[in-house]
């Protein structure tokens, strides 16, 4: 399945405007190292992207089921 992926980086060698998908992907200090290639030319090249925050995306379960002493209602 071909997915059409927004076109957001530069190629380093053709200057061209690509989607550079990622490759491998390596923890790197405060965020991610990600191996990338360019679709026109076949260069490889690399970001670093921070990361800003992290957020909470669950609810943990045993703290839900106690609010109420676990008693129903």
């Amino acid at each position: 399945m071909k997915i059409n992926m927004r076109k957001k980086f530069t190629c380093p060698k053709c200057n061209e405007q690509i989607a550079g998908r990622v490759l491998d992907t390596e923890p790197w200090y405060t965020g991610f190292k990600r191996y990338r290639r360019c679709e026109k030319c076949g260069c490889k090249f690399v970001t670093v992207e921070k990361v800003a925050y992290i957020t909470r995306g669950y609810v943990s379960e045993r703290k839900a089921s106690t609010e109420n002493n676990g008693a129903e209602t």
